[in-house]
């Protein structure tokens, strides 16, 4: 759903007491010029990940997005909304640097939703992207993307651009590919103006660009956008992205994102993608890297679809690339789909580049599925754990209760040790410090798991109709008299909401408490659910659990 959205009047109201918030047209209405106005420059991403963008007089200079007003513009233009219901809500997401019209003025990277459901427009991938990042933060996923771009020569107005700009003025080829990467001179570094301009104003801007250097096809280019962590990869190198189309308005080219702009024994362009994970960046990290490879080679086709339009053009083989229905990885292999670099190997920790990616991708979108490959294993895991207790338990039914009590203990010790420490230790070594030391926690799951004793078992190929047949004899059971109540139960019991979200901002934002407050909280808390466990296990677990759910519950009710 789209944030909440704030009247203009309360937002007048504001900018009376801050001096850092935009008034909008109330406090517009009041000044005899707009001489002292700044100027806010709104870009957004279009049906077709396309920046668009369009201009706002702003009464003054706010400190933060909160100062920004929420704006809105014709959605039937844009390819995302009907004629009849047009109007599209701007968000402001990130402040930048105007560096075309200089200071005070400022560039606004926007998120675009529907106005009249509140739901992310057409192209808005960021929204997701930002939900998945924050979610899984604790990781401190960095990500840095090598750009390639073609600079193409005007063609018809509307149409795709078919000549770049480094082919000769009849359209005949050059000469073939060799001199031109991160080349220098005449007839060579063709389009430098260009790339030296977009540098510039990039760093003006406050956009994370690393560097620039002529590719291998002439009149095509990269730049490098990073490390960003986080959701700022996409926002930056849409910024960077919207500079260069500005820039070439004053250069007589057309910049191009296709994969393949030009047929032939010509380069395509891309969009590689380097990426690490804390536990990537510490020492073992190199084998954890291997194994992502790995995983990444099971979902091959899944990431292909999400790494831009026309891409099979350019990923046949030759030209650096792998072939689109290949996957391989290597070090320092350019002709992988994934290359590990050489001083990742040497140091045995680094990060590595997915060189899949067209120069055409969402950049919210291909960051996104990096996170999302993680999080899948996260939820194997605790998937695993419970098949564990189930399997152990299996020739002795009265070990089940046993094993799951003891899995909720450590569970609950764990939550001890966490509440305990953590309020302190963010107060002591910082939020990035706690994050790296968590991040690591995992491991000790995957050393745990070397030392179950497993026996090879024969997996047999099922035919569909068995398949059929065996979804028939789970429904029976479940649907039974004696079992359907339970299944019943259990999943009214896990859907109902709790207040543990609204009680957090309660306690943060409201009364102000300290993170080492919250931390011994969290213990009181986790000490109850221990002492839970061995209750249960000693007086409760001969008694009707709805004897002691309703008893409990009234209770509840009594005290409130």
């Amino acid at each position: 759903m789209a944030p909440k959205k704030r009247p203009a009047s309360q937002a007048a109201k504001a900018g009376k007491k801050r001096k850092d918030v935009d008034q909008g047209a109330s406090g517009l209405a009041y000044m005899t010029s707009y001489e002292s106005a700044v100027l806010a420059e709104y870009v957004w991403l279009d049906a077709k990940q396309v920046p668009r963008s369009k201009t706002m007089t702003m009464t003054t200079l706010p400190k933060s997005i909160e100062g920004l007003r929420v704006w809105n513009y014709d959605g039937s233009s844009t390819e995302q909304a009907d004629g009849h219901n047009s109007e599209i809500y701007l968000y402001p997401k990130a402040i930048f640097k105007d560096p075309f019209r200089g200071r005070p003025h400022i560039l606004v990277l926007a998120e675009a939703y529907n106005a009249w459901d509140g739901q992310p427009a057409i192209g808005n991938t960021r929204a997701e992207c930002k939900k998945i990042m924050d979610q899984y933060k604790d990781l401190d996923p960095w990500f840095g993307i090598e750009q390639e771009y073609t600079l193409m020569r005007p063609g018809r107005i509307g149409e795709e651009p078919k000549v770049p700009l480094g082919f000769n003025a009849d359209g005949t080829e050059p000469a073939p590919q060799g001199p031109y990467y991160t080349g220098a001179g005449f007839n060579t570094a063709i389009g430098r103006p260009v790339a030296d301009e977009h540098y510039k104003k990039c760093l003006e801007a406050g956009v994370k660009i690393a560097g620039i250097n002529a590719e291998v096809m002439p009149g095509q280019w990269e730049f490098q956008v990073g490390p960003c962590r986080g959701v700022e990869m996409g926002d930056h190198l849409t910024i960077a992205r919207y500079i260069m189309l500005r820039i070439t308005e004053s250069h007589n080219c057309i910049c191009s994102f296709s994969p393949k702009p030009m047929d032939g024994d010509w380069n395509g362009a891309g969009c590689h993608t380097n990426f690490s994970v804390s536990p990537m960046r510490k020492d073992g990290g190199y084998d954890i890297i291997n194994k992502v490879c790995e995983a990444f080679g099971k979902v091959a086709a899944e990431h292909i679809a999400e790494y831009g339009e026309g891409n099979e053009k350019r990923l046949t083989g030759k030209h650096e690339t792998c072939a689109i229905t290949d996957f391989k990885y290597g070090v320092a292999n350019r002709g992988a789909s994934i290359r590990i670099p050489r001083e990742t190997e040497k140091d045995g920790k680094g990060y590595m580049e997915d060189r899949r990616p067209a120069a055409n991708c969402d950049p919210y979108k291909a960051t996104l599925l990096f996170m999302m490959l993680g999080n899948l294993g996260i939820a194997f895991s605790d998937v695993v754990v419970d098949g564990l207790v189930v399997e152990k338990a299996r020739d002795n039914p009265q070990l089940m209760g046993g094993l799951q009590s003891f899995s909720w203990a450590c569970r609950g010790c764990g939550a001890i040790l966490s509440a305990y420490f953590s309020g302190a230790l963010l107060e002591t070594i910082g939020v990035q410090n706690v994050f790296a030391l968590t991040a690591t926690l995992p491991f000790f799951v995957i050393i745990a798991s070397v030392l179950i004793k497993e026996s090879k078992q024969e997996v047999p190929n099922y035919s569909w109709d068995e398949a059929k047949q065996t979804m028939e004899q789970v429904w029976e059971v479940v649907s039974s008299p004696a079992v359907f109540p339970s299944v019943l139960f259990i999943l009214i019991w896990q859907a109902t909401p709790t207040a543990g979200s609204a009680m957090f901002y309660f306690y943060t934002n409201e009364l102000h408490f300290a993170p080492e407050f919250l931390g011994r909280s969290q213990l009181v808390g986790s000490l109850a659910s221990l002492a839970g466990i061995v209750l249960y296990n000693r007086v409760f677990s001969s008694v009707p659990v709805k004897d002691y759910l309703f008893r409990s519950w009234v209770e509840g009710m009594g005290r409130r």
